[in-house]
This record gives C-alpha cells, sequence and structure tokens, in this order.
C-alpha cells in the first residue's frame, strides 16, 4: 500500500512543502536537510513489480562506467591497502566485484533479484539472494562495505545503513555514491532531472541530508570524492554497440502511468550517433568548469564511530 509521510525521515522535520508534480507523483521537499521523496510513496510490491517489468540487457551494463569503478577501488584500496573482504550491497551483475577482485579482495556481494545474484554467482563471487539482514553470511564482518547507487532506490534508507554498520569491522570502510539532488544540474533541470524516477528512484538525497542519515546512523566521514559526469569515449562506444541489445530492454515513464517503453524502436539512429559524438566534444570541455561549481553524484568515504 502506498503512504504519505508528514515528515522528513532523515532529519524528522515537518517543516515540509510540494516542490513539484512528476506524473502523478508529488515530490516533496524537507525545507531543512533538502531531502525529497514521492508521494504516495510507492509500496514494496509496486517497487518490485517495477523491476520485474524493467530488464536492462547484461551487456549494457559491462561498458557503461567501467572508468569510474576502477578509480573507486583504487582508491579504497589505497585507503585500506590491508583489506580482504569487500561486500557490495545490491551488487547487481557484480561489475563492482570484478574489478575488487582484481585489486586482491575476497568479493562478496547482496543482491534482491535471482536473476542478477545467479550471473554474479557464476562469476565466482559469493552472493546473497535477498535484503541485506543479520542473517547474510551468519554475521560475518567485512573491511569494506559498498553500497553505490542503491540508497536512492530504498524506501527505509536508514534500517539499510545502520544493517551496515553491523557488518562493518570496527575499522571498515564504507563507500557510498547516489546523485546530487541539490546540486547546479538538479536546480536547473528541475522536474526534468533524469534520476527523479519513481518507482525507481524514491529517496532523494542532498549533500546535507545525506551527511545526517551517515552521522545519525553512527558513521563520520572521511573522504569526499568530487564527480561531475561528462561523456567518454567508453560511453560512445556503448552508445554505438548496445542498440541491439536495448532493442529488447524496457523501462517505465514515471511521466505516464502504467507505461512500460522499449528504450528503441526502428532502425540504427545514425543521426543520433553523429549528435552524441558533438555532446562527448562538448561534455569533455565543460566538466572542468561545472566541476568547479558542483558534483552531479555524491561520492564520500565513512567509517563507523566506536
Amino acid at each position: 500500500m502506498s503512504e504519505s509521510r508528514s515528515r522528513c525521515i532523515i532529519c524528522c522535520s515537518s517543516r515540509i512543502a510540494r516542490a513539484f508534480e512528476l506524473g502523478r507523483y508529488q515530490i516533496i521537499r524537507c525545507r531543512v536537510c533538502g531531502f525529497r521523496w514521492p508521494e504516495p510513496l510507492p509500496s514494496a510490491d509496486e517497487v518490485l513489480q517495477f523491476y520485474r517489468e524493467c530488464h536492462h540487457p547484461t551487456a549494457v551494463c559491462d561498458t557503461i562506467n567501467l572508468p569510474e569503478r576502477e578509480s573507486v577501488i583504487r582508491t579504497i584500496r589505497v585507503m585500506r591497502p590491508k583489506a580482504v573482504k569487500l561486500l557490495d550491497v545490491g551488487c547487481g551483475f557484480g561489475h563492482y566485484l570484478d574489478v575488487a577482485r582484481k585489486y586482491g579482495f575476497q568479493t562478496f556481494g547482496v543482491e534482491p533479484d535471482t536473476a542478477r545474484a545467479a550471473e554474479t554467482t557464476k562469476k565466482g563471487h559469493s552472493v546473497f539472494v535477498g535484503p541485506l539482514s543479520s542473517s547474510s553470511f551468519e554475521g560475518a564482518l567485512f573491511d569494506v562495505i559498498i553500497l553505490n547507487h542503491v540508497v536512492e532506490h530504498l524506501r527505509s534508507p536508514q534500517e539499510v545503513v545502520r544493517e551496515i554498520r553491523e557488518h562493518l569491522k570496527e575499522d571498515g570502510l564504507l563507500y557510498i555514491a547516489t546523485p546530487n539532488f541539490g546540486g547546479l544540474i538538479c536546480t536547473v533541470e528541475g522536474s526534468h532531472y533524469t534520476h527523479f524516477t519513481p518507482p525507481e528512484h524514491i529517496a532523494y538525497f542532498t549533500r546535507t541530508s545525506l551527511k545526517v542519515l551517515l552521522e545519525n546512523c553512527g558513521f563520520y566521514l572521511i573522504k569526499e570524492r568530487r564527480f561531475t559526469h561528462y561523456l567518454n569515449t567508453y560511453d560512445l562506444l556503448a552508445y554505438l554497440f548496445k542498440f541491439k541489445f536495448l532493442k529488447k530492454a524496457k523501462y517505465r515513464d514515471p511521466w505516464k502511468e502504467k507505461s512500460v517503453t522499449p528504450y528503441h524502436r526502428g532502425k540504427f539512429p545514425i543521426a543520433g550517433a553523429v549528435k552524441y559524438t558533438l555532446a562527448l566534444a562538448a561534455s569533455k570541455l565543460s566538466a572542468p568548469v561545472i566541476s568547479a561549481f558542483t558534483t552531479e553524484q555524491l561520492q564520500m568515504f565513512w567509517r563507523k564511530r566506536p
């Protein structure tokens, strides 16, 4: 059953207001910490149904964000040179785990989707199918835990972050990444910002609200990475070669109720490839300027308080 909230679940403030309308949803904003969420808030069953209907082929994910994954794992290895066990919460097809194994980690994952968990297990990673809980891995503790672009999908982010704390060693490291809904790009684009996509994304964090969440759950910040997305050659190659795979993929348009739409129709878009190439050049030139004023993604490294 969908629900409405009278208070912000992050800072508990009752100073909330409607930000804008998005299809059948109202996007609500906390005036204190900046956290936003959709109302009516999709139920757990609605979220599960969305993921059953939304299919993203493995071949597409293999090519996108490879440089970012390498950079994150390399940073973690520098910060924790003696770390052994790494857990990826919401590991999907195991792309972060693939990179982590190259850097000498023992790799573990948690994934609620059975199909994705099966694919990741086939690659030799240890995967728990289901949500993270006290029974996952029988109480094992980890040196590093990754929560990469998962927190924005959660109805109760506090519960997951507290559970992560219980699975982390005393000197362990938590890496968390999520879109920055308080950044310049989101501010400019407003309701057209690409990450406002209920029932897929249902928790919209700003830097302030993410810090409040982690600090209230017993963590302290030790490092931040500035990240502004720009197109790169990997993205271009993904666009050129993923077309035949994406013809089978579908997504739900948040502007239209009960809408499940193919990513692509028709023949290969030659004009689109030309435009993408021009956008590639423009974005590489503009990214350093944009980065000086904002960060599109929040990427933070945390340790838990004693």
